[in-house]
């Protein structure tokens, strides 16, 4: 819950080693509560560089 507020927050689309320091979560467990939410297609992921950009599903974005 606290990963998708900031993902709202921020338009959608986040880099996952700043929403681990926005939401003082440690690194691993964000990286599992994203991968979680990756599997039930809640979240996007892409590689960019040392860490992911997590984009939020299109029809959970509040971005209109």
């Amino acid at each position: 819950l606290k990963i998708i507020e900031n993902l709202n927050q921020h338009g959608g689309k986040y880099l996952q080693k700043y929403i681990k320091t926005e939401t003082g979560l440690s690194r691993l467990k964000t990286h599992r509560i994203i991968a979680r939410l990756a599997e039930r297609g809640i979240v996007n992921l892409e590689k960019t560089g040392n860490t992911n950009q997590v984009t939020l599903a299109d029809w959970l974005n509040k971005k209109k």
